[in-house]
């Protein structure tokens, strides 16, 4: 996913992930919004540039997420009120800044505004 030239969709999620990071200080209203878009834009750019994220050196942390959120699901299904556990996940999906936060971060430029915000 890190790429010699910057796209606008990488360029995008950028601003809405470190909105995120920023106003997470202040609003969490707008942090939620802001970590909304970007899980969208992730989401996006994963489909576009169709990544093997098992040949990168973060494989384990990618694998280790997904187990996670499988696991949540599974033990939503397996629940005696499915519709009241898949309901519950939904306040975990603040979780889904860890994957786009490593992707915002692979790259050195990305990482120093980030930091320094």
């Amino acid at each position: 996913m890190n790429t010699s030239r910057p796209t606008y969709l990488s360029r995008a999620l950028f601003g809405f992930y470190w909105l995120f990071v920023v106003s997470s200080a202040f609003s969490i209203a707008v942090s939620q919004m802001a970590l909304g878009v970007a899980v969208v834009l992730f989401a996006v750019q994963l489909v576009r540039t169709k990544p093997n994220l098992m040949i990168s050196p973060l494989r384990h942390i990618w694998l280790l997420m997904a187990l996670y959120v499988g696991w949540m699901v599974i033990a939503s299904i397996l629940n005696d009120n499915t519709a009241a556990s898949l309901v519950e996940i939904r306040e975990g999906w603040l979780f889904l800044a860890v994957p786009v936060g490593v992707c915002v971060m692979q790259d050195t430029h990305n990482r120093r505004h980030i930091l320094h915000a």
